[in-house]
């Protein structure tokens, strides 16, 4: 799988920008504030219809626009793939297409072009907030099961409806509990889906990340990824019998005590502890690494898809071992776009043949 052909319209930046990629390395190269993490911002919406920064659809308009466009084509899977999003009024549209076919449901599209992205902002999936891990976790999970996608939007609509009637149980509107009980129970079903893809997603994904982290580290210890689920049970069933021992409590506080939005995931030492606080920065960098590069060979070895590479300046955030250790891994394997300041950091590694293109406020040059 890679993209063959890249055409942006008011993104960001980028007015109208048409690319034609190499199948191998792309360099993305320019100054700071030139627009070359605005490349693979527009890829990673292709890939996931929401953009890898966090950023919002109106953020992503170019300044003065009311629409931005993505389009990509895909070979080896032989599909166009299409993001279009306006603003007119007070009236938002996205649309999104496979094969000029307009679809209805977002779960439909998940899982047809893959991406890994590697940042230095990765380092908050490491040290960053219970939050910050769940979200990176349910989107990975997602994009390759669209059960789970499915899952999680029954779980959300079932947890904001059950707050709701629990502040209004509070609060005096309802007197009768029966006005929760249906919405337990779905909660309870889908929290059990939930929490059993994200027990056996960690167990998979823990055979790739001990190896990696060996191989980008240099050492022998390895931490493991440790899932913490709230509820400490996985059987609807069960959770139903929590959620009624938790009702009184819920009551007093007004919010849901337990469940999967209040899960973590952490990085554990041999005794199944927190080691993250006693790394070193580098060490931290190197678990980081190790989790993104994780996702990219999970992907390979249970969907036989490689994913396209997208590496966002990375260079400055690592030494010249572990920089080694990790490119040599992307070599003659994988689709990589880079960006960076100066592209002979990447060049000087080994990647021969790259094609370059000199991003200059916001425009494409091949060089």
């Amino acid at each position: 799988m890679y993209l063959n052909n890249l055409i942006l319209k008011n993104f960001r930046n980028c007015i109208t920008t048409e690319i034609v990629l190499s199948p191998k390395y792309n360099i993305f190269f320019g100054e700071n504030g030139a627009g070359k993490t605005n490349i693979l911002e527009a890829v990673s919406v292709i890939s996931g219809i929401k953009s890898f920064r966090g950023s919002s659809d109106d953020e992503m308009i170019q300044r003065g626009k009311y629409f931005y466009y993505c389009r990509g084509e895909i070979l080896e899977e032989r599909e166009i793939l299409e993001i279009a999003y306006s603003v007119g009024g007070n009236t938002k549209k996205k649309k999104v297409k496979i094969n000029n076919k307009e679809i209805d449901k977002f779960s439909d599209y998940f899982g047809r072009f893959l991406t890994v992205i590697i940042s230095p902002d990765d380092i908050n999936l490491i040290k960053g907030s219970p939050e910050i891990k769940r979200k990176y976790f349910d989107s990975y999970i997602a994009k390759i099961n669209r059960s789970y996608t499915e899952s999680l939007l029954k779980f959300r609509k079932a947890l904001t409806n059950r707050t709701i009637i629990i502040k209004k149980i509070r609060d005096g509107y309802f007197s009768e509990k029966k006005h929760l009980d249906v919405w337990n129970y779905i909660f309870a079903e889908e929290a059990s889906k939930i929490i059993s893809h994200r027990n056996f997603f960690i167990f998979v994904l823990n055979e790739y990340f001990s190896e990696i982290f060996h191989r980008i580290s240099g050492t022998q210890y390895s931490p493991q990824i440790k899932y913490l689920n709230s509820l400490s049970l996985e059987d609807k069933e069960d959770i139903l019998k929590k959620l009624e021992n938790n009702y009184n409590k819920e009551i007093i506080l007004g919010v849901t005590l337990q469940g999967p939005q209040r899960d973590n995931f952490i990085f554990s030492d041999k005794n199944g502890d927190d080691c993250i606080p006693f790394f070193s920065q580098g060490q931290k960098r190197a678990v980081a690494l190790a989790l993104k590069c994780s996702e990219i060979i999970h992907i390979e070895k249970n969907f036989d898809k490689k994913p396209v590479v997208l590496v966002d300046d990375i260079f400055s955030e690592l030494d010249e071992k572990r920089r080694k250790n990790v490119f040599d891994m992307f070599k003659n394997n994988y689709q990589v776009l880079f960006t960076t300041v100066n592209p002979e950091n990447i060049v000087s590694t080994g990647f021969d043949n790259c094609a370059l293109f000199n991003i200059i406020e916001g425009k494409v040059e091949m060089v």
